[in-house]
């Protein structure tokens, strides 16, 4: 399945250097927020269910904005509970549709001075609760390794990747540098 509006937001993204972009979806009143990352390849579409207690995760080709439409029987189920479907014989809930109203939904224009559409560590530990301290949601400095011979540790970068993006790790990569 392509996400076409998807594409036209990338293209505003980068015009605007923006490399993460968070935005509100709502789906019959149920509203999601929804973050997507272009500075992964592929990228990284992921819509929060608010006032929910699930997140769906899709990958999206940089080359033709297509992702797989398929979502697991765990997460279809509790998008069905959050949406408040019910089964209908003959009239199951179908994803496609469910994305292609997501896709007609998003932003034709990226208000990149508005600090509350570029998601922060915080807003992305929802989405990555597998790092390292993903307890611990605000940035709070750098640790220069190279001061005591130690090194960046492979998963202090994966979650630096995660929750700060492509350049931030490329920086504490090649610098041997921390967060926390």
């Amino acid at each position: 399945m392509h996400l076409n509006q998807l594409h036209n937001l990338e293209k505003i993204m980068r015009d605007n250097d923006i490399e993460r972009y968070r935005f509100e979806y709502t789906h019959n009143g149920h509203r999601f927020d929804t973050i997507f990352l272009i500075d992964q390849n592929p990228f990284k579409l992921w819509l929060g269910a608010i006032r929910g207690d699930f997140v769906l995760g899709f990958d999206v080709s940089p080359n033709d904005f297509s992702i797989n439409a398929y979502i697991d029987g765990d997460n279809y189920s509790s998008l069905c509970s959050f949406l408040g479907l019910e089964y209908q014989k003959g009239k199951p809930f179908s994803s496609s549709a469910f994305l292609t109203d997501f896709d007609d939904s998003i932003p034709r224009v990226v208000a990149n001075f508005n600090p509350r559409n570029i998601p922060r560590p915080r807003d992305m530990v929802i989405y990555h609760r597998d790092v390292e301290e993903a307890d611990k949601i605000y940035f709070y400095g750098w640790l220069d390794n190279n001061k005591s011979s130690k090194h960046v540790s492979q998963e202090n970068l994966e979650k630096t990747f995660n929750l700060l993006g492509a350049r931030v790790h490329e920086f504490c990569r090649n610098y041997n540098y921390s967060t926390r």
